[in-house]
């Protein structure tokens, strides 16, 4: 059981970082404002998707933690069904930030003039990455309806 615990408590952690990548990424505040003047636009959007990537790798490897759980450490009530809840939820988790990742790329292409994006790509990103967000957040209630009522 702890190993289960423990691997749902850094899955939190990573979903708790991806969150500050998503805040950065989408809402406006004084930080984001003197990153803005301060940094490049390419080199923000590389760092964020360097940390996507990082973030898309601990999540594997607690994929991998996950699938090698034995029947004894999920004895608890519900361990199973919370395992397999945790595997969807990571898998979700995993697709938001890709998509995530996809539209750094695009910002990055687009403003580095290289060649024009098209908007109804940025718009088909903006609504497949909504899709997974809210996916991933209805997931994310299920699992947490599963550990409250353990």
């Amino acid at each position: 059981m702890s190993t289960l615990v423990k691997i749902l408590y850094d899955v939190a952690a990573l979903r708790a970082k991806y969150q500050r990548l998503h805040q950065a990424q989408f809402q406006l505040s004084a930080r984001t404002i003197l990153d803005l003047v301060n940094r490049p636009k390419a080199s923000r959007y590389e760092a964020v998707r360097v940390e996507l990537e990082r973030l898309a790798g601990r999540l594997e490897s607690l994929r991998g933690e996950l699938d090698k759980l034995e029947d004894g450490e999920l004895g608890i009530r519900r361990g199973r069904e919370i395992r397999k809840a945790l595997d969807e939820y990571i898998r979700a988790l995993l697709d938001t930030l890709t998509t995530l990742k996809q539209l750094c790329e695009y910002q990055q292409c687009s403003n580095s003039g290289d060649r024009p994006q098209p908007r109804t790509k940025k718009q088909a990103l903006l609504v497949t990455y909504d899709d997974a967000v809210q996916y991933q957040q209805r997931l994310g209630a299920r699992l947490n309806d599963l550990v409250a009522n353990l």
